[in-house]
């Protein structure tokens, strides 16, 4: 089976090859026609000089004109053109010298078509060893109808014609095989630059991601394609760093809470203890339960988003009521802090974000909020029109984010060092599953610091 380098050369030499012929066809046709027509008008032009005759002489003999007599001025017409004037029924009463003994075919056809009154365009196949055009033209003078024959012969024409035919195909082939020469060597050249990329590519693997594709300065469609592998190289090396942080990540953020486990359970087996001691160890395992069972939700869930099973394209909401139903949800955790828990009026229109969508992003900015802001500190909830755009924002009046956390903050498993230095609870993955939440729905989700704490702002597109 051929390669696709060598089909595309074949197919590519098909058409030039068509083309080509193609074009050499219409060019030999244009030209034999032309001639044609140029012999047919010559013909038509002296059969019309003979049928002036006739009609201004009516009372002369019938003859041919071929020859001058007398003192006349020079005259550059041909004399090889075959002249004869006959009647209706046949009979030849004139014709010119060079005809001889021989008279031009007066056929069937020829005298149907001039009965008529129509004049009729033959080509005689051999008259005299020579191929002819000829014309019959009908005329009434003194009385009588007569048939006006012109012949010319078509050896000119054919002799050029065949000389053309041959020029031509010359010239077809060789423009064939320049052409074909040359396309064969670009698309050579092409193919090679595209195997070297494949064989570079085909060296690349996931132990050497950070490795790319050498990328010429040319701004070609190679370049392009080289450009553009390397992008992906770069995100798939990208992808494969998270996965591996995020396999370290989870494995370290499971194995720390079940060491705990382990080890509570393992004290608490030690020795005889008090009921209040047991329970006290078993609310302390129950922590740590639910702090794995709420990871291991969250990981789910983020798989079903990244597997589009959690799916909530095109659903919209109400943002007074989604706003108010998240303020609600988290009053009294508020309220057991001494936070006061703000909700600024909010613009009466429709989001193009699920309800569910909406809370879990929303829900999840309030409880980071609550985690970091003191007693007696204020969270404030409120929306605002940009453009074809919704802006939801939750600002708090904690401690605000590290400038060395806000890159990576929607990143799995990733704390910074103001939460592990507390002691916050958490797995990290909340911002990152919001991040999927937002991207999914086709919203933006956003980190930043202002003077008196941090500010999460949701920007979703207005229904």
């Amino acid at each position: 089976m051929l390669s696709f380098r060598q089909r595309l050369a074949v197919i590519h030499s098909a058409a030039i090859t068509a083309i080509v012929a193609c074009a050499a066809f219409a060019t030999w046709w244009g030209l034999s026609h032309e001639m044609n027509q140029q012999l047919d008008q010559a013909l038509l032009a002296i059969a019309d000089a003979e049928v002036s005759v006739l009609n201004s002489a009516p009372d002369q003999p019938v003859r041919v004109h071929d020859q001058q007599t007398g003192k006349a001025p020079p005259s550059l017409v041909r004399l090889d053109r075959l002249v004869q004037i006959a009647l209706r029924d046949g009979t030849v009463i004139a014709k010119s010298q060079n005809l001889g003994d021989a008279d031009l075919p007066l056929t069937k056809d020829i005298l149907q078509q001039t009965a008529t009154n129509e004049t009729a365009l033959i080509t005689i196949d051999n008259f005299g060893e020579e191929p002819l055009r000829m014309i019959a033209v009908p005329v009434h003078a003194s009385g009588k109808n007569y048939i006006v024959q012109v012949a010319g012969s078509l050896d000119d024409t054919v002799r050029i014609v065949d000389y053309a035919t041959g020029l031509f195909s010359i010239l077809a082939v060789v423009l064939v095989a320049a052409v074909v020469l040359v396309a064969n060597s670009m698309t050579k050249k092409v193919f090679m630059a595209i195997e070297d990329i494949a064989s570079q590519a085909d060296r690349i693997g996931d132990a050497n991601l950070s490795e790319r594709l050498a990328q010429s300065s040319d701004a070609d469609e190679i370049a392009h394609l080289t450009g553009t592998l390397n992008q992906m190289l770069a995100r798939l090396e990208n992808a494969f760093l998270i996965e591996r942080r995020f396999t370290a990540d989870a494995s370290h953020e499971m194995r720390s809470p079940l060491t705990r486990l382990r080890a509570e359970i393992d004290i608490c087996l030690r020795r005889e203890r008090s009921p209040e001691a047991y329970r006290e160890t078993l609310r302390s395992c129950l922590d740590e339960v639910c702090g794995i069972t709420s990871m291991v939700e969250e990981l789910l869930l983020l798989a079903r988003i990244e597997s589009g099973q959690e799916d909530d394209t095109g659903a919209q909401c109400n943002v007074q009521q989604l706003l108010e139903a998240v303020a609600s949800a988290h009053r009294s955790a508020a309220d057991a802090k001494q936070i006061q828990l703000v909700l600024d009026s909010a613009p009466p229109v429709e989001i193009r974000l699920s309800e569910r969508a909406g809370k879990l992003i929303l829900n999840n900015f309030i409880e980071n909020a609550l985690k970091f802001t003191g007693h007696g500190g204020e969270i404030r909830l409120s929306a605002s029109i940009a453009g074809k755009q919704l802006q939801i924002r939750v600002q708090d009046s904690g401690p605000g984010i590290a400038e060395q956390d806000l890159p990576h903050i929607f990143e799995r498993f990733y704390r910074g060092q103001q939460a592990k230095s507390s002691g916050i609870t958490g797995a990290g993955l909340g911002l990152s599953l919001v991040q999927h939440i937002a991207s999914r729905a086709g919203a933006s989700v956003v980190a930043a610091n202002t003077g008196s704490g941090a500010v999460f702002t949701l920007q979703v597109a207005l229904v």
